[in-house]
């Protein structure tokens, strides 16, 4: 017995859960409406009753909720039989994702295929993703027999990628991502060599970065290193990073960048330090170098402070 679209997305939910649901939740986080949760449950109970298990039942005052056991015994079987279903929120930010690390138009096919949905739903979430895309000073083009394609400044794609990242985390520690996935972002053999290098870069520079900052910049540096990308631009007034102990670093760990690029990274990691070794806090410069990242920030951001 196929199981239909929303009740995978509840069976999935309720799977990843350790405390109980309520309905209101159930219904705000997949963007249903109460009758709908009903209609969802009744499907997603026949299933259960197909595969000889305890049809759910929702208690009034504390929701619903899978035992261990129920879990273990479903994941074996759904694993099979259900593929990888995520709600609307987790689709939209996959979408951007992968759209963002893109340089190339994308067929709908292939993403419906990853997403595990109907083409009307992934129509509906596209124009989600086309509002969200606005709010970067960005757009998503659609060429008819190609695909989509996002346009705009490659910074403030970069931008809007590395700030995606965060919210693609958790999906990929609970390691729910789509493991035939053909999306680079997600599958590439050079992911964890890049990552090391990262870390690497770290550790010669003897400092520490924000909490997330290595992932996600190893995330950036993936597909800048492996899909084919438009190079950044900077003009006379970031030629200061050439000599900061960043730029010099990353020339050795990352060869293969442009200057630009390197620059770039550099910009990054200077903005990302947590803490800085005692023996540079006394660097002249330093108030120098806080004021030039300040101004580059608010010319990548188009934000004053």
């Amino acid at each position: 017995m196929e199981l239909e679209h929303r009740s995978q997305i509840l069976l999935e939910l309720l799977l990843n859960r350790s405390t109980p649901i309520i309905i209101e939740d159930i219904c705000k986080q997949m963007n249903i409406s109460r009758r709908t949760f009903y209609y969802v449950l009744d499907v997603l109970n026949e299933w259960l009753n197909a595969h000889q298990f305890t049809p759910l039942e929702n208690i009034r005052g504390v929701g619903l909720q899978l035992s261990l056991v129920e879990k273990a015994a479903i994941s074996r079987i759904s694993k099979s039989n259900v593929g990888t279903v995520y709600t609307q929120d987790e689709r939209v930010n996959l979408l951007l994702y992968i759209l963002l690390a893109n340089q190339e138009n994308l067929h709908s096919q292939n993403l419906i295929d990853f997403m595990n949905v109907s083409r009307n739903t992934l129509f509906n979430d596209l124009k989600t993703v086309r509002e969200k895309l606005i709010g970067y000073d960005l757009d998503l083009q659609y060429v008819n027999n190609e695909g989509y394609q996002v346009l705009g400044d490659v910074i403030k794609i970069r931008t809007a990628f590395i700030y995606t990242h965060w919210k693609i985390i958790k999906i990929e520690e609970l390691n729910r991502i789509n493991s035939n996935s053909e999306f680079i972002v997600f599958n590439n053999e050079n992911k964890l060599d890049i990552y090391n290098r990262v870390k690497e870069v770290e550790k010669r520079l003897n400092t520490s970065y924000v909490v997330g900052t290595i992932s996600a910049l190893s995330s950036l540096l993936n597909i800048m290193i492996t899909i084919e990308q438009e190079d950044v631009t900077f003009d006379n007034s970031a030629t200061y990073l050439l000599s900061t102990p960043e730029f010099d670093v990353i020339k050795q760990i990352f060869p293969e960048l442009s200057e630009n690029e390197m620059l770039y990274i550099s910009l990054h990691l200077l903005g990302a330090r947590t803490q800085i070794p005692n023996e540079r806090m006394n660097m002249p410069s330093l108030s120098t170098l806080a004021v030039d990242l300040v101004n580059e920030f608010e010319r990548i951001s188009a934000y004053r402070f």
